[in-house]
């Protein structure tokens, strides 16, 4: 929702919230809107007044998050043909339409939620014109909100899409970009809707995004000379990962007056083989060994990852014994574990190289040891540079 046009801004952000006396009805019992009363007409000179009509209304939430019995303020504002707006929360003639009653109910300057989850529509009716409310009573209530960029630097005319995400009261998270009520402080400066946030003249404004019953803030920076993208650069031009491994990159804009800003959300990626290494989100993924290329597009300007995938190396090779004692034409099968710097665990009995240091005693393939003759020895198992040895007595 975009709320806050010119001089509106402030006193929206600032006033306490209330709204009036409006009449209730259920969604089937709402009257024919009422005729215009010329006392509510925003003054104007007698050579105006006539030309001065309402253009619509619109409530300070257009959407609310709420708990069962858990209640919302709200406030109502006209807007005129001559640019005027004007609250009318407390007018009389104002009718309210309740798709729900189960769910919401809308008296005593409030939305209230019932007892019971679900959702309903809460419509304000003004001379013709109205404006809806969407309700959603839910027992997962909003833990906080996070915005995708903080501050912004805008030239005039620019515009730039931020992102809100919702974390909830069960611990998932939900992009409430378009759910959110958007305003800002002052929209000569920057303008916002739907978090599209738009430079409009040199200055500096906050915009703030709410969702329930949370708020967070940007700080929009607003200069007269919009500055030129000079390149992208990345956070890491020359990768080496292993087999399975992901490595996340950031790509930042570089502009002509010195700043930078991040669009790792904003890049179109162009991985060479992507057999190799794929990217998803700025995020690299080795799939096998070899070496490739990833390019990463931002407005015509490019830069370009050399991404290279190597086999995981063998940190530790373990046997599940370190002792055997056999009778004689006794067997054993032992198992060969290689740990890869990857932390995984894989099983190379079959693939180690197995040698037995008397011959006489013990004989040893692929990891099965069979008792020769009485004594002791020592097996030995090899795999990619590892050494692992097992001491074999046969009685």
């Amino acid at each position: 929702m975009k709320l806050n046009k010119k001089s509106f801004a402030t006193s929206l952000v600032c006033a306490s919230l209330l709204f009036g006396h409006g009449m209730v009805f259920a969604e089937d019992e709402v009257p024919a809107a009422p005729s215009e009363v010329p006392s509510e007409t925003p003054a104007t000179s007698p050579s105006t007044q006539e030309q001065v009509k309402l253009e619509g209304i619109e409530v300070s939430e257009s959407e609310l998050l709420l708990k069962p019995n858990e209640s919302q303020k709200i406030k109502i504002y006209a807007h005129y043909s001559d640019g005027e707006v004007k609250e009318i929360t407390n007018n009389k003639d104002i009718v309210v339409k309740i798709s729900s009653t189960s769910v919401v109910s809308a008296t005593k300057n409030l939305i209230r939620a019932g007892k019971k989850t679900g959702k309903a529509t809460v419509t304000f009716i003004y001379k013709g014109k109205s404006a809806t409310v969407n309700v959603v009573v839910s027992k997962v209530t909003v833990q906080s909100l996070e915005v995708s960029a903080t501050t912004l630097s805008l030239g005039k005319g620019q515009t730039k899409d931020v992102t809100l995400t919702a974390t909830m009261s069960d611990g998932s998270s939900k992009d409430v970009t378009n759910l959110a009520t958007w305003m800002t402080s002052d929209a000569t400066v920057a303008d916002v809707d739907a978090g599209s946030v738009e430079g409009v003249g040199e200055g500096v404004a906050e915009v703030t995004a709410r969702y329930g019953g949370e708020s967070v803030t940007i700080t929009v920076e607003v200069s007269e000379n919009v500055a030129e993208l000079e390149g992208i650069e990345a956070s890491d031009k020359n990768l080496k990962l292993e087999v399975g491994e992901e490595d996340e990159i950031k790509i930042w804009a570089v502009y002509s007056d010195g700043n930078k800003e991040e669009i790792t959300d904003d890049i179109v990626w162009q991985p060479k083989h992507r057999s190799i290494a794929d990217v998803v989100d700025g995020v690299i993924v080795a799939n096998k060994p070899g070496k490739t290329s990833i390019e990463a597009t931002y407005k015509g300007k490019s830069v370009k990852l050399s991404v290279e995938v190597v086999q995981p190396k063998v940190t530790k090779l373990e046997a599940n014994v370190k002792k055997v004692t056999l009778a004689q034409d006794g067997t054993k099968q032992v198992m060969l574990t290689a740990i890869l710097s990857n932390g995984k665990k894989v099983d190379v009995t079959k693939d180690a190289e197995w040698s037995v240091k008397r011959d006489t005693v013990a004989e040893v393939e692929a990891g099965l040891i069979k008792a020769i003759g009485a004594g002791t020895t020592t097996i030995v198992a090899k795999y990619e540079g590892k050494v692992v040895q097992i001491v074999v007595t046969v009685k």
